[in-house]
């Protein structure tokens, strides 16, 4: 037992010092989410769509988001959970004449909103626009939660050390 909680603290100091290592600027992840939004928005004021149009805003944020990496203002967590959310994006609006594509896009699709929102697939359309515009917006929120707890991240890495209820000292 002693050798298990010597590990697990182990672990826990180098996967602290890990993330003290990346100082990411979550204003940086702040415009990603604004741009992944105001396309949206865009799209919806102008009534305008479709597979092309989406895939160049989405095309654009990507570069956007790799950039970002690349220059350490986003972390490898807002990277992976920003990149899955424009992959399932795109994956909604692919088209797909030939229904070759159609049992891996709604599987990963469907995997997506169970992650997410905890619900399996529900809603009317070919792909469930209901159930993913909803993990959508769910995962926005966690994105943007994700970016409010940048600062204190490694307080509350600290304090798994002496438990996690907050008044336990």
């Amino acid at each position: 037992m002693l050798r298990k909680t010597t590990v697990l603290s182990c672990l826990l100091i180098f996967g602290l010092a890990l993330a003290a290592a990346e100082n990411p600027d979550p204003r940086a992840g702040y415009a990603v989410l604004d741009s992944f939004v105001g396309m949206f928005q865009e799209m919806s004021q102008k009534g305008t769509g479709g597979f092309d149009v989406v895939d160049k805003a989405l095309q654009k944020i990507m570069a956007d988001v790799k950039k970002a990496k690349a220059e350490g203002k986003i972390d490898k967590i807002f990277y992976a959970r920003m990149t899955r959310l424009l992959a399932v994006v795109r994956l909604a609006v692919q088209p797909d004449p030939e229904i070759i594509l159609g049992p891996y896009i709604q599987k990963e699709i469907a995997e997506f909103v169970r992650e997410v929102t905890g619900e399996g697939m529900t809603g009317d359309g070919k792909r469930g626009i209901g159930a993913i515009a909803e993990a959508m917006a769910q995962e926005i929120i966690n994105l943007r939660i994700y970016l409010e707890t940048l600062p204190r991240r490694a307080e509350l890495m600290k304090s798994l050390e002496q438990g996690l209820l907050p008044d336990k000292k």
